[in-house]
């Protein structure tokens, strides 16, 4: 899944997209894009990332500044992803609020080494409230916010796949008995008279007759 923020300030386009990948409860920052570029540069970046690298199975964009154009545009070119216009509840302050936890429980993960990573950990460590720039930390709570929210997805995807491997399973199959039929006068009248041999030899002490 790839998250993708955009913002329109200071009369410049600057834009934020990071892609995030997701194993059980952990999250990975894969990507992140901070630059001011126009619309065109901004189409191609939002382009590359997508088909690069480990493709998004959904790419939010933001319904601000150029968001819905670029949005339409990408979706007509049949890119291997789902993207979504989205519009965030609340405010930075309480998405960022909302999101914490994840990072608290140990269940965000950064490379060791990233061109972005210093600025990004420092806006982070700042907050809403002290950063003067807060979309890094705008574009990662609301895809930890999304993320919580579509998590009973994956456990329905499990639950599935669970149903799908029982139908699956070889049945044992049934043994079929054959219906009873009368046996024949000819077989009755042959067991007869094996049985009473046998009991003769029974009472005569095993002699034959």
């Amino acid at each position: 899944m790839s998250r993708v923020a955009i913002r329109c300030a200071s009369g410049y386009e600057s834009y934020i997209a990071q892609k995030w990948g997701f194993v059980g409860p952990r999250s990975y920052l894969l990507e992140l894009l901070n630059e001011r570029m126009d619309y065109v540069r901004l189409k191609v970046a939002l382009r590359n990332m997508i088909t690069h690298g480990l493709q998004p199975d959904v790419t939010l964009i933001e319904a601000a500044a150029n968001g819905e154009a670029v949005t339409n545009e990408l979706k007509r070119e049949n890119l291997p992803t789902t993207i979504a216009l989205v519009t965030p509840d609340g405010g930075k302050l309480s998405r960022a609020h909302a999101a914490a936890p994840e990072v608290e429980v140990g269940n965000c993960y950064l490379p060791s080494n990233a061109p972005w990573l210093a600025d990004f950990t420092k806006q982070l460590a700042l907050g809403p409230e002290i950063a003067a720039n807060d979309d890094q930390i705008d574009a990662w709570s609301q895809a930890m916010n999304y993320r919580r929210s579509h998590r009973w997805g994956f456990f329905e995807v499990l639950e599935r796949e669970k149903q799908k491997q029982t139908s699956q399973q070889k049945v044992e199959p049934q043994q079929v008995t054959k219906p009873h039929t009368a046996p024949a006068r000819a077989d009755l009248v042959k067991a007869a008279s094996a049985a009473t041999r046998s009991e003769f030899r029974r009472r005569l002490g095993g002699r034959r007759f």
